[in-house]
């Protein structure tokens, strides 16, 4: 929880942190991203974390740095 309540003395301090389905939601005025533990039911990855986009699909992709997944 420490690594969520420091991003406020950062360059973002009007990121929120709230809670939902059980995973930590970034927001600013809407959702911006959350993160999803391998460890959750239903997790698509092996191992680590997924930092997941909630509008992922209106970002442009063109450097191919974003893994898509099958959405």
């Amino acid at each position: 929880m420490r690594l969520f309540k420091r991003h406020d003395s950062g360059n973002f301090p009007e990121l929120k942190v709230t809670w939902s389905y059980g995973v930590p939601y970034f927001m600013g005025k809407k959702r911006i991203f959350f993160l999803y533990p391998s460890s959750f039911p239903h997790s698509a990855i092996q191992q680590g974390i997924n930092l997941d986009f909630v509008r992922g699909y209106e970002l442009s992709n063109s450097q191919g740095l974003l893994q898509m997944g099958n959405r």
